[in-house]
């Protein structure tokens, strides 16, 4: 059963205070957050409630991103134990997983994820605080934040960008180590680009210099300053010492 997408069905979803397009769900009993997994694009969409909103905020079309975000959010509780209204100004955001060209919706009010039984969980725990934080990160991209490494996705700072175009494997074998390139393209506020690779092998991969727009920041990929982990699945900007 699951979650049932109606197949090619569009409907206007209404509220006292929003009417947007979305595509229509159906939720079943066992109460799973989503049917299929095999999603190949996600939409974000951040909005009051409002709001009017049709156009995307992100479009994230990394399988391999999209997968672990669906894997992490399969980990949430589906059976929320709490009902909770928001008000008109309440912060939304939706997640909008196309499997076969429809839409398997996911939504977030105020930092809580809305759960297959239409209720909250009244005590959120760390996997859903952090896998919220991530998202907003995206959204919201910033020097000293963790930031996912999403192939293709390009990051809008205030005066520049930063777009991460995945890792490339070097096989040395048998003559010596192979090592693996995280790429990066970076592109200031004269659309001037700069591409450049972190590489990690036999050893921990190191902080990378980089200028943009006259000003020095590095690029972090294995731990923060504070040595939280960011190896494999994230990445920081901070400003160079």
């Amino acid at each position: 059963m699951g979650t049932e997408v109606v197949p090619s069905l569009a409907y206007k979803r209404a509220t006292k205070y929003s009417v947007y397009l979305v595509f229509s769900t159906k939720l079943a009993m066992n109460n799973t957050w989503l049917q299929h997994k095999n999603a190949t694009r996600l939409d974000i969409y951040i909005h009051q409630i409002y709001q009017h909103k049709m156009d995307p905020d992100l479009v994230i079309e990394d399988t391999k991103a999209i997968k672990s975000l669906i894997d992490r959010i399969e980990q949430l509780p589906a059976d929320g134990d709490m009902m909770k209204s928001f008000g008109p100004d309440a912060e939304e955001i939706d997640l909008c997983f196309y499997y076969e060209g429809k839409c398997q919706q996911i939504e977030i009010y105020q930092g809580k994820f809305k759960t297959p039984s239409t209720g909250f969980n009244s005590n959120a725990n760390e996997s859903e605080r952090k896998l919220y934080d991530d998202i907003v990160a995206l959204l919201f991209p910033s020097i000293n934040k963790q930031l996912l490494k999403i192939e293709e996705l390009k990051l809008k700072f205030n005066n520049f960008s930063i777009t991460y175009k995945g890792n490339e494997l070097t096989d040395m074998a048998p003559v010596t180590a192979s090592f693996t390139k995280d790429k990066f393209v970076i592109k200031d506020k004269n659309d001037k680009e700069q591409l450049v690779a972190i590489i990690s092998g036999q050893l921990t991969p190191q902080p990378l210099l980089i200028k943009v727009n006259h000003s020095e920041m590095e690029i972090l990929t294995y731990q923060t300053k504070e040595q939280q982990r960011l190896y494999p699945d994230y990445f920081q900007l901070v400003p160079k010492n």
